[in-house]
């Protein structure tokens, strides 16, 4: 007999949700500061039902296809399943800028790259290189 250990995912779509938590016939299911709880099919199916799309709406379920192969397959990696995810809903903050975004600039012995911040604060002359090195462009900044 074959054993169905699918996990699922619920995450909560309102702050009272995220709060409060939901009740359950296994008890109360509080989310605290996490993003989501795992959970086996009878609760998924049960949490659907009543507070998911078929129910209020306060919660998403979805199956974890990766958490499910991990689990059958004893954390194992095929290559493409290679680590249980986290689940991140942050924007990116285009004011402040990575560090990691390298540019080629002129300076007086030459070229060199340093990052974009940088570039723009000390005034340097920004160089665009195309694909393959070819056609290299000055921008005036």
């Amino acid at each position: 007999m074959k054993r169905n250990n699918k996990k699922y995912i619920v995450v909560p779509r309102t702050e009272k949700t995220m709060l409060d938590g939901i009740a359950t016939s296994k008890g109360k299911l509080e989310f605290g500061t996490k993003t989501g709880v795992y959970v086996d099919s009878s609760v998924a199916s049960e949490i659907d039902t009543h507070h998911g799309e078929h129910g209020s709406n306060d919660v998403w379920v979805c199956e974890d296809e990766r958490l499910t192969w991990h689990e059958r397959n004893d954390s194992m990696t095929d290559g493409k399943n290679a680590g249980i995810h986290h689940y991140t809903f942050a924007g990116v903050d285009m004011a402040r800028r990575g560090g990691n975004d390298r540019v080629k600039v002129k300076i007086k012995g030459g070229y060199t790259y340093v990052s974009r911040e940088v570039a723009e604060e000390e005034g340097y002359t920004i160089v665009k290189v195309r694909k393959h090195g070819r056609n290299i462009r000055t921008a005036a900044n």
